[in-house]
């Protein structure tokens, strides 16, 4: 007999009725929670990427008045240190205003993964200890690695020395280190979380393996 405990009672299950029913599923994510540690570096990535979303990203894809003038000068700052050409771009401070679309669409995708994977952490109760935390991460990390490609390919295609209209002489960097090492972590983040989602999926197999041989 199985022994099934809930928030105001106690059930005892006949181990048929507990394989086959949802609490066995739920059993199985919640004993087999990833250690907290092992989920750092992908979380890690998500908490550093979301201040210059917010900050900066969302400048590119809403309209200017609602933000700050303090924080209208962030994106100014940036460009200054970086020579970005797509925040430049998408910003509309060089080429034309349907060029970027693409990178202002991608923006706005990323930024809403951003918000939904804290989300998911505070409804489900178990922050960075919940089962879905691996699902949250491959989506994540499938759509950033996706457009990883085409973000690569118009930064390496971009000329130095585009006219930028806030700084006339400056140059737009073609690919600095910085940029490279940022873009090629990106695929860290989806194999982190198909690795785990992966290793779900096995346990739940091995048991219904089981559950079979009863």
């Amino acid at each position: 007999m199985v022994t099934v405990y809930s928030s105001n009672c106690k059930q005892v299950l006949h181990p048929i009725q507990f394989f086959g029913s949802h609490r066995f599923y739920r059993h199985v994510l919640k004993s087999e929670r990833t250690p907290i540690r092992s989920l750092v570096p992908s979380v890690l990535y998500s908490k550093v990427h979301i201040p210059p979303s917010i900050l900066m990203d969302l400048q590119a894809v809403l309209p200017p008045g609602v933000f700050p003038a303090a924080l209208r000068r962030l994106p100014q700052m940036y460009l200054k240190m970086s020579g970005d050409p797509l925040i430049a771009g998408a910003m509309g401070l060089h080429g034309v205003s349907t060029q970027f679309t693409w990178f202002r669409t991608f923006l706005v995708i990323e930024d809403e993964l951003d918000s939904s994977n804290e989300r998911g952490r505070v409804a489900t109760n178990h922050g960075l200890d919940s089962p879905y935390v691996p699902v949250l991460l491959t989506v994540y990390g499938a759509h950033v690695t996706t457009t990883m490609a085409p973000v690569l390919a118009t930064i390496l295609a971009t000329p130095r020395n585009v006219l930028d209209i806030t700084e006339k002489t400056s140059e737009f960097s073609s690919l600095n280190m910085y940029q490279l090492s940022s873009e090629l972590s990106i695929p860290i983040t989806p194999i982190d979380g198909v690795s785990r989602l992966v290793q779900q999926v096995d346990r739940v197999l091995a048991l219904e393996k089981a559950n079979k041989q009863l």
